[in-house]
């Protein structure tokens, strides 16, 4: 009972800060006509996922990185508070709950497609990041993962690049 309710309320944590990012982010992020993305990702092997001015930041004690093409989100979480440990490698992706064996960190992503609420809203289930780059003030880096309708049953799989600055 007390794991359930602490899974739960480590799911509501990652959608309530996952919508606050995007509410946070300004209205002219808008990607049309980005020619030169720093943050792109193919959707259901359709490559439509282009943002030029995707960043790195911290919220909530927890580090991200986060690009909008048109009405579309991607959010990488790090859930940790020690930005130390966010160095080059490769990370299992998962739902935000659990902490891969042998990782020191968790990390999520979440794919919000043309809106704000949850019918619209991914959470991933599985999948690999690879961090190429790592530091106070750059991430650049890959990631493949499925991820799962937070409101539904739909699915999506994603594959992203980013090479981003921290803001």
């Amino acid at each position: 009972m007390k794991t359930r309710f602490l899974k739960n309320t480590a799911k509501t944590i990652v959608i309530v800060v996952s919508f606050l990012l995007v509410q946070s982010c300004k209205k002219n992020d808008s990607n049309t006509g980005c020619n030169n993305p720093n943050f792109t990702a193919s959707v259901n092997s359709s490559a439509n996922f282009n943002a030029c001015g995707a960043y790195a930041y911290e919220v909530m004690n927890n580090y991200s990185i986060i690009g909008n093409s048109d009405n579309d989100w991607i959010t990488i979480g790090f859930l940790t508070s020690d930005q130390s440990k966010i160095v080059p490698g490769t990370y299992q992706v998962n739902n935000g709950v659990t902490l891969p064996s042998g990782q020191s960190f968790i990390v999520d992503v979440v794919y919000k497609e043309d809106g704000t609420d949850l019918a619209h809203t991914y959470l991933s289930t599985s999948g690999t990041l690879v961090l190429t780059e790592a530091s106070s003030t750059h991430y650049k880096g890959t990631f493949t993962t499925s991820a799962l309708q937070m409101q539904g049953s739909a699915t999506r799989t994603l594959s992203a690049s980013f090479d981003v600055n921290y803001q």
